[in-house]
């Protein structure tokens, strides 16, 4: 059973974007940034990081969806300026 348990938990670590990606990698801390450049050369991960961001989104929208409130697309910045 302890088997079993290392196994789940060392399985979702290795699937855990935040767990493997480099620091570079994730998004700026905050919800104050509203354009996030990510200039690099071959071999980087930028089509995984871009993808993980998504799939990151599209999580918190369900949730918003779920919940009833209103979110941006990414889930992130300061929304609407009036």
């Amino acid at each position: 059973m302890a088997n079993s348990f290392v196994a789940q938990l060392a399985d979702a670590l290795k699937n855990s974007w935040p767990a493997v990606a480099r620091r570079n990698q994730l998004p700026p801390p905050g919800d104050l940034w509203q354009v996030w450049l990510l200039l690099a050369g071959r071999g980087f991960g930028k089509t995984r990081t871009l993808r993980q961001l998504e799939e990151e989104a599209r999580r918190r929208a369900v949730v918003s969806m779920i919940s009833g409130r209103r979110t941006r697309s990414l889930g992130r910045g300061r929304g609407n300026r009036h």
